[in-house]
C-alpha cells in the first residue's frame, strides 16, 4: 500500500484526519488554534451535509405533491445543463466513498475498530448521501417536476456547502505544501470535488428563477390542499377550511422565524406583563385540526377495509398513512440532533487532550529551566 501512495504522489496525507493538531499546528493562531481545520471540517461541513439532507428530502416530499406549479424542461440547452448537474452531483457521490475506501485500505482493522474516529467516516457518509440526494432531485426535475417555488431548500444547502469546501481546500493546500511532496492523485481529486461543488451551486443560483425564463414549460398547474369541514359537500359551496387571525402564528412563520422561535415572543410578552388565559392561546393550524385528521384517518381506514375487509385490516397501516408524513418529516432533524450531541462530547474531549498536553509541556519547559538555572548558578 505504501508502494501505491508513492506511486499516487505521497499525496495520501489528504485522506487522513483534519482533526490532527500536529498536522496543522504551525499554520493557524487564535483560540481554536491547530484544531481550526477540525472545526470546518467536523463543525461547519458536517453540519452542512446533514442541512441538505434534511433540505433535499423535505424538497423531494415538496414536488410530489399536487400543491405546487411543476415546469419542464424543453430546451436541448436546458437539459444539458441539467445532466451536467446531475453528472456533478454524482461526482461528489462517490469522491467521499473513495476517500473512506482510502483510509480503510491503510489498515486491516474493520471500521468499527480502526483508527477512523465516528465523526469521520460518518460525515463521509453524511456527504455521498446529500449529494446522492441532490442526484434524485436533479432526475425528478428531468422529469418535469421542476418547482420554481421554495426553491432555497436547495440554494441554500449548495451555498453553505460550497463556501465551507472552498475554506477547506485551503487547509488541503496547505497541508500539500507543508509536506513537501508531489501533488497526486488524491490531491487533485479532492480539487476536482471542490470545483463540482462551485460549479452546482452556481448553476443552482443562476437558474431557473422565474418562470419566463427560456426552457421552461408549464406541465401541472398547482392545485389547492383543502379538506371540506364537516356537514360540507364536496362540490358546489364547499366551505374551504382556512386559518382565522387568531391561529398559531407558526403555520405562516418564515424559515428564520422557525429556526429562532420568535414567532412565540408576542405570546411571551403577554405572559410576562398579564397572566394568560385561555383566550389568549392561539388555535391549531388547520391541517393540525381535529376534523382533518379525522377525515384522514376515516379515508386511510376505509381503504384498509376495502383492500383486506374487517379481519384482515391494519390499524398500523391506517395511522401511517394518515399521519406517517409527520414523523418522517421529523425524522432527519431528530438524526440532527442526536448527531450534533455525540460529536461534541468528542470534540471536547480531543481540545481537552490538546489543552493538558500543551500545560505538561510548558511546566516540563519550566522545570528544564530552573534545573538550567541553578546548575549555571
Amino acid at each position: 500500500m505504501e508502494g501505491l501512495f508513492a506511486v499516487l504522489g505521497l499525496s495520501h496525507q489528504f485522506i487522513h484526519t483534519f482533526c490532527d493538531p500536529d498536522a496543522f499546528s504551525g499554520h493557524f493562531a487564535g483560540d481554536l488554534g491547530a484544531w481550526t481545520p477540525c472545526f470546518i471540517d467536523v463543525g461547519l461541513l458536517g453540519a452542512g451535509h446533514a442541512f441538505a439532507i434534511v433540505c433535499y428530502t423535505l424538497w423531494l416530499h415538496y414536488i410530489n405533491g399536487s400543491k405546487p406549479d411543476k415546469y419542464g424542461l424543453s430546451g436541448s440547452w436546458t437539459r444539458r445543463l441539467h445532466w451536467s448537474c446531475v453528472a456533478a452531483a454524482a461526482a461528489a457521490t462517490v469522491i467521499p466513498v473513495l476517500q473512506l475506501n482510502a483510509r480503510l485500505a491503510e489498515q486491516a482493522l474493520p471500521l468499527s475498530q480502526g483508527a477512523i474516529a465516528p465523526h469521520e467516516w460518518l460525515g463521509l457518509l453524511a456527504a455521498a448521501a446529500s449529494f446522492l440526494l441532490l442526484c434524485a432531485v436533479l432526475l425528478a426535475e428531468l422529469q418535469s417536476r421542476l418547482v420554481l417555488s421554495r426553491r432555497w431548500l436547495l440554494r441554500l444547502p449548495l451555498v453553505l456547502i460550497a463556501s465551507s469546501e472552498l475554506v477547506k481546500l485551503r487547509f488541503v493546500v496547505a497541508q500539500q505544501l507543508a509536506s513537501d511532496g508531489p501533488w497526486g492523485y488524491f490531491f487533485w481529486l479532492y480539487c476536482a470535488y471542490a470545483a463540482v461543488q462551485v460549479y452546482l451551486a452556481a448553476v443552482v443560483l443562476g437558474c431557473h428563477r422565474d418562470s419566463k425564463e427560456p426552457g421552461l414549460v408549464l406541465v401541472q398547474e398547482g392545485q389547492q390542499q383543502y379538506l371540506p369541514l364537516r356537514g360540507s359537500s364536496a362540490q358546489g359551496g364547499t366551505r374551504l377550511l382556512q386559518a382565522g387571525p387568531d391561529v398559531c402564528p407558526e403555520w405562516t412563520a418564515g424559515l428564520w422565524s422557525r429556526l429562532s422561535f420568535s414567532w412565540v415572543s408576542p405570546l411571551i410578552k403577554r405572559g410576562y406583563s398579564t397572566p394568560l388565559t385561555e383566550a389568549d392561546v392561539w388555535s391549531l393550524p388547520p391541517t393540525d385540526r381535529v376534523e382533518v385528521l379525522e377525515a384522514r384517518f376515516r379515508a386511510a381506514w376505509a381503504q384498509q377495509l376495502a383492500e383486506h375487509g374487517p379481519q384482515q385490516a391494519s390499524l398500523f397501516a391506517a395511522c401511517r398513512a394518515s399521519v406517517g408524513r409527520l414523523f418522517l418529516a421529523a425524522l432527519p432533524f431528530k438524526l440532527m440532533n442526536d448527531a450534533a450531541q455525540f460529536v461534541g462530547p468528542l470534540i471536547l474531549n480531543r481540545l481537552l487532550s490538546v489543552v493538558a498536553a500543551q500545560a505538561a509541556a510548558a511546566a516540563a519547559a519550566a522545570e528544564g529551566s530552573g534545573s538550567s538555572a541553578g546548575v549555571s548558578g
